[in-house]
């Protein structure tokens, strides 16, 4: 499921930017180019969830390694929430001055900040990072919902 969530940013990175541009170009490439930067980081970390849930040619790997790979498995997830939340709240400045529109910024910066304090689960809890995800899907969902109303408007 991550591995198609993260393909479909390109596709959304596209939309979005060709949107945005006509804004502010500085913040939409910075943006839209972190949100980039977080695709090939995100098949990574596919890989090696499948790794440790699937053996790979019966090859069994020590505890040392196991801690290894969760410890880098767990400090990408790291990153790719700090950088999620950059991207949200830089693309926010944009979007509340866009066709998008307000609304959708405004809970965009609440998600940015939201993306930043959930980067850090050792010290949160798994509630508080359910609530972070589950409201960066939502408006991912609300943006997108967004961007095809106006899409359908244009003709």
């Amino acid at each position: 499921m991550l591995f198609f969530a993260t393909l479909l940013l390109i596709p959304s990175i596209v939309a979005l930017y060709q949107i945005l541009v006509k804004v502010d170009i500085v913040k939409t490439w910075l943006g839209c180019g972190l949100l980039a930067v977080v695709i090939p980081i995100n098949i990574f970390l596919d890989i090696i969830l499948g790794r440790l849930v699937y053996p790979v040619y019966d090859i069994e790997l020590s505890l040392d390694i196991y801690k290894l790979v969760l410890s880098i498995y767990y400090g990408g997830m790291h990153l790719v929430a700090i950088v999620f939340s950059a991207a949200t709240i830089i693309l926010c400045l944009i979007i509340r001055r866009s066709v998008i529109g307000k609304p959708v910024a405004y809970l965009g910066f609440m998600v940015g900040i939201l993306d930043l304090i959930g980067a850090y689960p050792w010290l949160i809890g798994t509630s508080v990072v359910f609530v972070s995800q589950l409201l960066f899907a939502a408006w991912f969902v609300m943006l997108g919902l967004r961007m095809i109303r106006l899409k359908v408007a244009e003709g």
